[in-house]
């Protein structure tokens, strides 16, 4: 295989790639707005003021979504009756459930919050064998005194983290 030939290949799977995430995102995003119209469309719920938080709760429950999401969902609905085109349209590839609710629908940025690649637990295990191993007990006469210096400094680089 050439080298032109392998990245015509490599090309031609990132596309597949890239429009089927697309296509994933866009079914989310349709289902997001038929749940809204669903809500929104219903005899009890327009019946009780359109806020009634028992029916959302529910729902909510029922689905295993956040009661923002559902109000999301209604607010997609009622903001977009036509359907998902026009907010699509405005976003274009880059279109997902958390741009709609951000950019179309007036939602604050979801901060994402990145899990820790290690637990604390770990750290201090590694820091205390690299602690020993690094020598720095020889000056305690039968290591008496190093744990106290080893939490000491511990505590010190516990608050670098």
């Amino acid at each position: 295989m050439t080298a032109t030939d392998l990245q015509n290949l490599i090309d031609a799977v990132k596309a597949i790639k890239s429009q089927r995430g697309f296509n994933a995102r866009v079914e989310l995003i349709n289902e997001k707005w038929e749940i809204g119209e669903c809500i929104a469309s219903d005899p009890e719920y327009k019946k009780s003021a359109q806020g009634n938080g028992e029916i959302i709760d529910a729902v909510s429950e029922a689905l295993e979504m956040s009661t923002s999401d559902v109000h999301y969902c209604i607010q997609f609905f009622t903001e977009y009756p036509d359907g998902v085109s026009t907010a699509m349209e405005k976003l274009g590839m880059d279109a997902s459930w958390t741009k709609i609710k951000e950019e179309c629908l007036g939602a604050e940025k979801e901060e994402k919050i990145k899990e820790p690649r290690y637990k604390l637990s770990e750290v201090e295990k590694a820091f205390r064998s690299w602690f020993r191993k690094a020598g720095l007990s020889k000056p305690f006469k039968n290591g008496e005194g190093f744990e106290e210096l080893a939490d000491i400094e511990w505590r010190k680089f516990k608050n670098l983290l």
